[in-house]
């Protein structure tokens, strides 16, 4: 499937910009570009992890569930980085739930290609380095 026109110009995701250039090559066969609407769910709490998603220009919240069962929001994902971080620490299930706020496109990435070694042997660590620069305050 071909990109979005809209996510074809250039690559809006800080974290994976952040990748080395080969290991982003690496990794654009494994990204399914995806439009996502407001309000859908990308997962709910402790469901198994499917997709991990790299924010474009969308916006996700992370839900925890409060005592009177109501969500408590713990966080926000945007193009500085992307959801489903725990499956690359071996989780397989989500603490949280992720709910679109904001809608547009991201990358989707099936959670079972992010949990083996990739043959280009990418790992998280490969993008700590330029991330910290890229986002410290000036």
């Amino acid at each position: 499937m071909n990109p979005p026109r809209a996510l074809r110009p250039r690559e809006r995701n800080r974290l994976l910009l952040a990748l080395p250039r080969t290991a982003y090559r690496a990794l654009l066969p494994d990204l399914e570009a995806v439009i996502l609407p407001h309000g859908a769910v990308l997962f709910e709490a402790r469901d198994r992890i499917t997709h991990v998603y790299f924010p474009q220009r969308c916006v996700i919240s992370l839900l925890a569930a409060a005592g009177d069962g109501e969500g408590v929001e713990v966080g926000l994902v945007g193009n500085e980085g992307m959801v489903g971080l725990s499956v690359f620490l071996g989780a397989t299930s989500s603490t949280t739930q992720a709910v679109l706020q904001i809608p547009d496109g991201a990358w989707r990435m099936e959670a079972v290609r992010a949990r083996v070694p990739h043959p280009a042997g990418v790992t998280t660590s490969d993008a700590q380095p330029r991330c910290r620069r890229s986002t410290a305050p000036s």
